[in-house]
């Protein structure tokens, strides 16, 4: 594919996404940038008009950055609530990542 046809596609991803976060954020919605990002991005692979892929280093970057982004929306009192709880919500996050690797494994072999 043409160099110039990757950079249409990306633009369009990014002006659409743009597009969908403004009426997000202005309803209040939390995130809302990731939200219209994931909505945007569902609808151009499914209708093949979204880039072609994303270069590797390019995707370990974003994945740390929204693992910043998340981050920084725990809250300090949150986990003070927790007490001690916490061994309960560790086992459930570890059991949520266990079962996400599993299905993403049986899921590749098809």
């Amino acid at each position: 594919m043409a160099w110039w046809k990757q950079m249409l596609r990306w633009t369009v991803l990014l002006a659409a996404t743009v597009a969908v976060t403004v009426p997000l954020t202005l309803v209040g919605v939390p995130s809302a940038a990731l939200f219209a990002a994931l909505v945007v991005g569902i609808a151009l692979a499914l209708s093949s008009a979204g880039p072609a892929g994303v270069p590797r280093k390019l995707g370990v970057a974003a994945q740390g950055v929204l693992g910043v982004y998340i981050g920084t929306m725990v809250q300090q009192d949150s986990l003070g609530t927790l007490g001690g709880h916490w061994p309960v919500v560790v086992g459930v996050a570890v059991g949520t990542l266990l079962l996400s690797v599993i299905a993403g494994a049986l899921l590749g072999d098809c």
